[in-house]
């Protein structure tokens, strides 16, 4: 039987529609707004609102994954239960291809669904859920990963750090750390100095991290001094279980500062001015000079941070002085008041022009020479010394390493030094030094050897009788040591009538140039662990002169018995510097063991290494380490000649080399500014920079070589050498100061590299073909330098042009000249 129907009257069914109306705007009270979530990690979960429980009634929830390029996004559901509706209209769950709802739809879910998967092949998946006011479900659960489109590749570094980093103080640097390829799992940490650096550690270090590009970033937004140092980036890819580092010092300069600028004066017309600037900065600053607008540097002096100008006041004027280096400008001014000179005319005195004398400059010369003295162990001694010199010069005494200035004078200005006499011989050296020169004079402290004289009481007989022994025996030695004499002339005498041939003693036959002698000479300690013996050493060939004509280089190789199980083996090749031994004198062994000593130090990938010494008897060695792919640069540089140049050099050439690319170029350039720099930092003067002394390597790895002896010479400046050791001297490669006044400084090696660089886009030609070498010294001497060369860039040249700056304070230094070249090889404009 059919139930019975109820009938509802107008007013309950009033009441009925009124009654849902208002459950369901209770229910749209609940519902439930997920806002929208991006994920950028390669793995996550999603999930409906309220999951497991029912979702709410008008949710709206969005979802936006974002993959790098190259991968793809898997997404899986493993619970899926929504209304079910006609086109999923009701409650549904939408999957786009793209960023938006804009873009393609992959598909549109509701009801009771068993696990499923979506994909998608791009690197953006965007989901949204929905539902309406009616029936409520426990909703979904899924998660995602992103998967690679094709095999992974092995993460490799995409941006890394530069080598070397300069800044100055208060700058902001920006270190950036940027991988490619690998997994999505990838850690990037930094390190100062080998400790762990976290992000935010102070005020001014910040740490950036983007996962998506695989790239992080670190910052100082104001570099002080104490941020120098080595900085790391460490990449770990957890998935594929790979690390990669990469690492890069940071310099911290300082910006050119004026300390002391030109002072305000008053001085009578055609008085002649004396102006001086001090500065400070590092680099050291170049200091410029204005008067009234026109520049004077030309007439300026500058040594060190220091600068003077002198020139004749005739008018009121405006006295401008600036310091610039790479990091910064600073500059100071100051007014000089220029007032008519006064003719003072009366009964015995007349002042005019004629009557005052100007200064002039001068270098300094010492007029009193420190005494050499001898005095007794524990004794005190005062060594004195003057010198004279326009600015006045300022004296100061070194011994033991150690300078000492400021000491006390007496009432004629002459400098005092007292010391404690301690050692059998002390070096004492007084050194005057004035903006333009310096001079410098050695004295000799010697203690007093004490000798033990023993008297007997009422012995003076004894005495008497002794000295008449001693007498004795001296002629009975003398007419001995003249019998023998006699007796073996006349054997000699006796062998030489009977036509005998001289006897040979096979033992002393040399086939070795550095053969071994047994002497008592003493070997510094500080070269125990170098030595290297002489008898292990097998002469290969020849190699060429070392400094001028007092040493000579060859090729040797070594063996070394210094290996496990007594078991001799043949040794790498080695290249080895000898002093030639009829221009040993007796301080060279001390400069040797100094130079020596000072090479065991150096460790440079651009500099040849020392392997030992031979310093136990003459001839004195360097042995340099070297091998079969060495070769030297020039040599190179000629065989895989571009451009015409070793066409016209060597029509003869066999087996040439290939062409040297514009990168090639650079990269030998900036492996020898890099040598260069790191000889300058330790003080070394190379004295004989060129392509001849640099050997090539494998890899085309570059090496400054032919370091040592350079106390020998060059010393002095051209003119004053003969015409055999002027053969001997580097005149191409050298500068105006040196051929002139014979002075070797970083200058010269500055003005060397720019020859270097000529030499390097030359094909390996002669600088200055063509010419002998009094005309190159004309030409030097007068202002002219060497041609671009062909195929070499401007911004090359121009780091030519800055080494050949007349003023030596005017050229670049090494650190500056490396970091111009290394901006060329990575492609900055400098």
């Amino acid at each position: 039987m059919a139930p019975d129907r109820v009938r509802l009257g107008r007013t309950s069914v009033f009441y009925y529609t009124v009654f849902l109306f208002f459950i369901g705007f209770l229910v749209s009270l609940t519902g439930g707004n997920c806002d929208h979530k991006i994920f950028r990690e390669s793995a996550g979960d999603l999930k409906s609102p309220d999951y497991p429980d029912p979702y709410p009634s008008l949710s709206k929830c969005s979802w936006l994954i974002k993959a790098p390029l190259g991968y793809k996004i898997k997404l899986q559901f493993f619970d899926f239960v929504l209304e079910e509706g006609y086109d999923c209209g009701n409650d549904n769950v939408k999957i786009y291809e793209g960023k938006n709802s804009s873009a393609t739809l992959i598909g549109k879910y509701c009801g009771n669904k068993n696990p499923f998967k979506v994909e998608t092949p791009t690197s953006y998946m965007y989901i949204t859920f929905k539902s309406d006011r009616s029936l409520n479900y426990r909703g979904f659960r899924a998660s995602f990963v992103m998967e690679a489109s094709s095999p992974i590749k092995s993460m490799s570094f995409k941006r890394m750090l530069k080598d070397t980093t300069f800044t100055a103080v208060g700058q902001q640097v920006k270190f950036t750390c940027q991988v490619k390829n690998g997994s999505l799992n990838i850690v990037i940490s930094w390190r100062k100095d080998g400790k762990n650096l976290i992000g935010n550690k102070s005020n001014f270090t910040m740490i950036r991290n983007n996962i998506i590009k695989k790239r992080s970033t670190l910052l100082l937004t104001r570099v002080s001094e104490y941020d120098a140092g080595e900085y790391s980036c460490t990449a770990k890819d957890a998935d594929m279980e790979k690390t990669i580092s990469s690492s890069g010092s940071l310099l911290v300069k300082e910006a050119a500062n004026i300390k002391e600028g030109p002072p305000a004066m008053n001085v009578s017309a055609g008085d002649t001015v004396v102006m001086k600037c001090q500065a400070y900065g590092d680099p050291i600053p170049n200091i410029y000079w204005k008067v009234n607008g026109e520049d004077k540097t030309a007439m300026s002096i500058q040594k060190n941070f220091t600068s003077q100008l002198q020139f004749k006041a005739d008018k009121n004027a405006l006295v401008n002085c600036t310091a610039s280096n790479h990091f910064g400008t600073d500059w100071k001014a100051n007014n000089i008041a220029v007032t008519a000179r006064k003719i003072l005319t009366g009964t015995f005195v007349t002042i005019d022009d004629s009557t005052i004398s100007e200064p002039s400059w001068s270098s300094p010369v010492i007029t009193k020479v420190p005494a050499n003295l001898t005095a007794e162990l524990g004794a005190d001694v005062t060594l004195k010394c003057a010198a004279e010199g326009n600015p006045k010069p300022k004296i100061r005494w070194l011994t033991e390493g150690k300078y000492y200035e400021d000491l006390p004078e007496d009432e004629n200005g002459v400098s005092l030094f007292t010391l404690t006499v301690t050692k059998d011989r002390t070096a004492i050296q007084c050194e005057a030094q004035n903006i333009y020169n310096i001079d410098s004079k050695k004295a000799y402290i010697t203690a007093a050897k004490v000798e033990a004289v023993v008297e007997a009481a009422g012995s003076s007989g004894v005495s008497g009788r002794l000295t008449i022994i001693l007498v004795m025996a001296f002629v009975v030695l003398a007419v001995l040591f003249i019998l023998c004499g006699i007796l073996v002339m006349y054997r000699r005498h006796n062998l030489k009538k009977k036509n005998l041939p001289t006897p040979v003693d096979l033992e002393n036959l040399q086939n070795n140039p550095i053969y071994e002698q047994h002497t008592n000479y003493y070997v510094n300690p500080q070269l125990l662990s170098w030595q290297v013996s002489r008898n292990g050493m097998e002469f290969i060939k020849e190699l060429g002169h070392g400094n001028g004509n007092f040493s000579s280089l060859f090729l040797a190789s070594v063996n070394d018995t210094k290996v496990e199980n007594d078991q001799e083996r043949k040794g790498p090749l080695f290249m080895v510097k000898l002093l030639k031994e009829k221009y040993s004198l007796e301080d060279d062994r001390k400069n040797f063991e100094k130079d020596a000593i000072a090479l065991t130090t150096f460790s440079h990938p651009f500099v040849q290494s020392l392997y030992g010494v031979c310093v136990d008897s003459p001839p004195l060695c360097l042995v340099f380490e070297f091998s079969e792919h060495d070769e030297c640069l020039q040599q190179f540089l000629v065989e895989s000649g571009r451009g015409h140049c070793s066409i016209h050099r060597r029509t003869d050439l066999q087996n040439a080399k290939p062409k040297l690319s514009n990168i090639d170029q650079i990269s030998i350039a900036k492996q020898i500014a890099n040598g260069m720099e790191y000889l300058a930092d330790k003080g070394y003067v190379h004295r004989e920079l060129c392509t001849k002394n640099c050997i090539m390597g494998k890899g085309m790895v570059v090496k400054i070589s032919n370091l040592g002896f350079s106390w020998k010479g060059p010393n002095s400046d051209y003119f004053s050498l003969g015409s055999t050791e002027r053969a001997g001297y580097p005149v191409r490669w050298l500068p105006p100061e040196t051929l002139q006044y014979g002075v070797f400084e970083e200058d010269t090696d500055i003005w060397s590299f720019g020859v270097v660089l000529w030499e390097i886009y030359s094909s390996g030609l002669t600088p200055y073909y063509g010419m002998n070498d009094d005309e190159v010294i004309s030409l030097v001497n007068g202002g002219d330098i060497l041609p671009c060369p062909k195929e070499c860039p401007k911004e090359m040249y121009e780091i030519m042009q800055g080494c050949w700056k007349l003023a030596p304070t005017a050229r670049p230094r090494f650190n500056l000249i490396h970091l111009q070249i290394s901006s060329l090889f990575n492609g900055v404009p400098v």
